[in-house]
């Protein structure tokens, strides 16, 4: 992972300092594309409130790579945290229509934040 020097919370957050490196084809991988994302032109970190995960760590393929899904609940800081994903998200589907114009012909863009079809019984995922 390249080197942070940044650590980006809700509270120092300001959208239109992230930008995207140029796209690369991932090797091995034929059709995939990758591309960093930067903020104020420096690989970052995001910090958090502690943030429970409801489903634990999910592999795929067993290939050593693990993703989480953690829950955003009912509390000041969530409601931030979501605000800041939410501005997140809308800023990089932003920088991705970008590309889209320029280097690839079809990118998929999925938000952070997903909403549970059962609001009143789940919260919000990211």
């Amino acid at each position: 992972m390249a080197n942070t020097k940044f650590t980006l919370t809700t509270k120092n957050f300001e959208p239109l300092k992230l930008t995207l490196e140029d796209p690369e084809e991932v090797l091995g991988r034929k059709g995939s594309w990758s591309s960093k994302l930067k903020y104020d032109d420096e690989y970052f970190l995001l910090q958090t409130h502690k943030l429970f995960t409801p489903f634990g760590a999910k592999s795929f393929n067993n290939d050593d790579r693990y993703a989480l899904t953690f829950s955003l609940g009912k509390e000041a800081k969530d409601a931030e945290l979501k605000k800041m994903l939410l501005e997140f998200s809308k800023r990089v589907q932003e920088l991705v229509t970008g590309l889209k114009s320029r280097k690839l012909n079809k990118l998929n863009f999925s938000s952070l934040v997903r909403e549970s079809s059962e609001p009143e019984k789940f919260d919000p995922t990211f």
